[in-house]
């Protein structure tokens, strides 16, 4: 693959743990994890582009691209400021890392894991169709029908990587589906409307989808949804609107980790945390 960039990072960087995240989540068809590289194919400024990224040392990921022209891998461009976001490259991890180790829960799991990320998304609407189909099943029962979903909705494409082989499903074509269509890849009918609802919003309002939104007015926007609640707005908030100290009180690996029946346990004991509470997730969920 061809052209290819370094792009650097403050060590240190949990990369085969970032891998062991991305993996069981990853998108049939859309993504590929392996032991070491992470790939998928996505479209930046109106070009179809497949990636590699691997880790080079450790101060920098290894990037290469197909399909896209040299100048789409240039510093601020769009597809690597899609790709620093992607693995959390810019978070200030030794400041991160320090707070975090100052709890006696985490500090042994800090140890463990030092410069452990969150990772982004390359395409907002994606991580929210997929924290949609994550609710109330299990990681590889989501993962299932995500790789039901992109093969319905998504654009077929043809990359050098036999197993990537789709586009991941535009919000404008899920927007204009039936529900019936939606629900067909093994959803119930009001889960179905939940991620045309979310699709709509995509349409009309895509800043709520992207870094940098007002965080607020984004999860008040999608609680409003119907099929929405807390714990789907706070998994967005996460990953897609980049919100450091998002907290996902309401999940059970979460509440596993800690040993806290309740949401308000959660919450109690997450409070010392603050400003970096979904890396203490990110944490919790690598312990289990």
């Amino acid at each position: 693959m061809a052209p290819t960039l370094a792009l650097s990072f403050r060590p240190p960087l949990a990369w085969e743990e970032l891998l062991k995240f991305l993996a069981p989540r990853a998108i049939v068809g859309v993504e590929q994890v392996t032991a070491d590289r992470y790939r998928r194919v996505l479209t930046v400024d109106g070009n179809t582009c497949c990636v590699e990224a691997g880790q080079l040392d450790d101060s920098a990921l290894s990037i290469a691209v197909s399909g896209a022209a040299k100048g789409a891998l240039g510093p601020g461009s769009t597809l690597t400021e899609l790709l620093r976001d992607l693995f959390d490259l810019d978070a200030p991890i030794e400041e991160i890392d320090t707070h975090l180790a100052t709890s006696r829960r985490l500090a042994p799991l800090v140890t463990r894991s030092p410069g452990l990320r969150v990772p982004g998304a390359c395409d907002g609407f994606e991580l929210a169709w997929r924290a949609v189909l994550g609710q109330q099943v299990s990681v590889a029962g989501a993962t299932t029908l995500a790789g039901r979903f992109a093969a319905a909705f998504g654009q077929a494409t043809n990359t050098e990587f036999p197993e990537i082989v789709r586009l991941t499903p535009t919000a404008s074509d899920v927007a204009s589906a039936d529900v019936e269509q939606i629900a067909a890849i093994g959803l119930p009918i009001r889960r179905a409307a939940t991620i045309r609802g979310v699709a709509r919003l995509a349409v009309e309002q895509p800043e709520f989808f992207a870094p940098g939104c007002d965080l607020e007015v984004a999860r008040t926007a999608l609680l409003d949804l119907p099929g929405i609640g807390p714990w789907t707005a706070s998994y967005i908030a996460m990953r897609a609107h980049r919100d450091r100290d998002a907290f996902l009180e309401n999940d059970l690996g979460i509440k596993k980790a800690l040993d806290q029946p309740t949401p308000q346990a959660a919450i109690a004991q997450a409070k010392a945390w603050h400003p970096y509470r979904a890396y203490a997730a990110m944490h919790l969920w690598s312990s289990l």
